[in-house]
């Protein structure tokens, strides 16, 4: 009989961004050394973003951090909600009688977050707008331990493989570099079928590309012959593979 991981009904902020970016269910740390789950370093943004643009190899953290732009936006405007530990640091004040100097001080147990300012997704902490509640206030408030409800999370956040990779892709990977001479080779591919059992003949494509490239402004007879050799294939180029039109 096989036995299933138990899924957590809460899952910490790092958790949830690995549900959004790769559909990772949360469990306890013993049943991710079970499947063998890696949780790569996470490594800074403009690391990770660096990492991923040269080779596209190391890509955990630089999607954790785009999951975790779209998990801060639903947090501000409360599509999420989340639960935390509240936590607050004062300044030395001499009107009160005692000071704290930046330690924290837990004020409450766990209450509703009300407000999202920043989220640390290492640690779990997010940070809010509320000030200190402590004699004095002058300092900053934050929820530490922050979970969210997994149910709630699949809600909002459904995943879907396909849909997910492809969203991924779209925000992470460069314009892809390009030139008119090859997107009007793309576009005579498409506009004349090409293919390989369907291999144009040279002077057929060069009077096409002489056209194309007197429209954009950039007519060139060598260029257009130039064309017309390298969109089709090396066999039809030695004349190895009849050639159409």
């Amino acid at each position: 009989m096989e036995i299933k991981p138990d899924i957590l009904d809460t899952c910490t902020l790092l958790q949830a961004c690995e549900w959004i970016a790769f559909g990772w269910e949360p469990m306890e740390e013993i049943w991710e050394r079970h499947i063998n789950r890696i949780r790569p370093e996470l490594l800074d943004y403009k690391k990770s973003k660096e990492i991923y643009e040269k080779n596209n190899k190391n890509n955990y953290s630089y999607l954790i951090y785009i999951a975790a732009s779209k998990l801060k936006i639903h947090l501000l405007k409360g599509y999420i909600k989340a639960k935390g530990r509240f936590y607050t640091s004062i300044f030395d004040c001499d009107d009160i009688s005692f000071t704290m100097s930046g330690k924290s001080r837990e004020l409450t147990n766990v209450e509703n977050l009300t407000s999202c300012l920043d989220i640390d997704i290492k640690s779990s902490i997010i940070y809010t707008n509320r000030k200190s509640t402590l004699p004095g206030g002058g300092g900053n408030a934050y929820y530490i331990d922050a979970q969210i409800s997994f149910e709630e999370l699949k809600k909002v956040f459904p995943y879907n493989e396909s849909t997910n990779k492809e969203e991924n892709t779209n925000e992470s990977t460069p314009t892809a570099y390009t030139t008119i001479y090859l997107d009007l080779m793309k576009k005579i591919i498409k506009q004349e079928n090409i293919t390989a059992e369907n291999q144009l003949k040279k002077d057929y494509l060069k009077k096409i590309f002489n056209e194309e490239l007197k429209k954009s402004g950039y007519e060139s007879n060598k260029l257009a012959d130039a064309m017309a050799t390298l969109i089709r294939l090396p066999e039809s180029q030695r004349g190895k593979r009849k050639s159409k039109k």
